[in-house]
């Protein structure tokens, strides 16, 4: 999606934010625009001409909001299953607000912003995640297997029975993370950095560990004795 668009929606949903209705409102106008944005180029317009024309289909916000119930400004936003399966997301902003279970299965996201997101049991299963950012989110259930998430960032990530099965994690930055039940079988690590990361029944089969960081990591005795079979090098460890 162009981030001018973006841009655009998260500033027109400024007055509104924390709002359970608002934040509905504002994940669903992004995957239906960036559609609309994404026709308009097909159309043969330019950026410029195809963002203007998506933003004057927008129509009054505020009129939209007047429409539905809504929660307070200021109220923690609830649950939401929302369905972005598919969606054309690069760069977008969901920082903070609550997607549980949401389908962002197959789904281009690359450079996304999920900061201290709940994705508690989420899908992103085959999806491009490069360069995301989610740092401080809660990832428990979460399925990210088959994804492309070279450069993705984890640090102080709830990581609880989370799911990286197959999927690219080259020079992902773990730092200061507990991982629990976590799964990396066949998944690429090549240059991953797991530096003062918590392992804890942490599954690695068929994983190639030996060009990953492991410095300073606090792990069990059945992850550490994975670790020195596969030649890792340890540094500064510690064994619960």
């Amino acid at each position: 999606m162009n981030q001018k668009l973006v841009d655009y929606l998260d500033d027109a949903f400024r007055t509104y934010r924390g709002s359970r209705a608002a934040e509905e409102m504002k994940l669903e106008l992004l995957v239906n625009l960036s559609e609309k944005f994404a026709d308009f180029r097909r159309q043969g317009h330019s950026d410029e001409a195809a963002l203007r024309m998506t933003i004057d289909s927008i129509g009054d916000i505020a009129e939209m909001m007047e429409q539905i119930p809504h929660s307070i400004p200021g109220e923690p936003p609830t649950d939401t299953q929302a369905n972005f399966s598919s969606a054309n997301l690069p760069g977008a902003d969901f920082a903070g607000i609550k997607l549980r279970q949401a389908n962002f299965k197959d789904s281009a996201l690359r450079d996304a912003n999920f900061q201290n997101t709940d994705l508690t049991d989420a899908d992103f299963r085959d999806s491009d995640l490069k360069q995301t950012r989610f740092d401080g989110a809660n990832l428990s259930g979460a399925r990210l297997s088959g994804a492309g998430l070279q450069g993705a960032s984890f640090s102080r990530c709830i990581l609880d029975h989370t799911d990286f099965r197959q999927s690219d994690l080259s020079n992902a930055q773990f730092g200061d993370a507990t991982l629990d039940g976590v799964n990396f079988n066949s998944a690429t690590l090549k240059d991953a950095s797991f530096k003062n990361v918590v392992f804890r029944n942490v599954s690695f089969q068929h994983t190639e560990l030996r060009k990953a960081i492991f410095d300073g990591v606090t792990m069990d005795k059945v992850t550490y004795a994975v670790l020195k079979s596969a030649e890792t090098t340890l540094v500064d460890i510690r064994i619960e």
